[in-house]
């Protein structure tokens, strides 16, 4: 198990980061602003959460972790790397991954 008092910086690819930008435009269009901020605060939240507690939810595929909210559908997909929490994705719980 990870050592709890290590506190790892948060690394978002490229991905993640367009993951995050299409959820707030979709939330933009089909709420009240309001909610599209409370999801990205929502998410960046818990993986902050992650990094800080270095917290080890259940085996994703290719070596990854997947941490699934429950106030929105989503699911973190991260990697634990040596020096850093790697956020790969951040995808809607009904959506496939990694182009299988």
């Amino acid at each position: 198990m990870p050592d709890a008092s290590k506190n790892r910086p948060l690394d978002w690819s490229k991905r993640a980061r367009a993951d995050l930008d299409r959820i707030y435009d979709y939330y933009l269009e089909a709420a009240p602003y309001d909610i599209a901020e409370q999801s990205i605060a929502t998410i960046v939240a818990e993986a902050r959460r992650i990094a800080r507690l270095n917290l080890v939810f259940r085996p994703g595929r290719h070596g990854t972790r997947e941490a699934i909210l429950s106030r929105f559908p989503f699911t973190i997909v991260y990697r634990i790397e040596p020096r850093k929490i790697r956020i790969v994705r951040v995808l809607h719980q009904a959506r496939e991954y990694f182009n299988r």
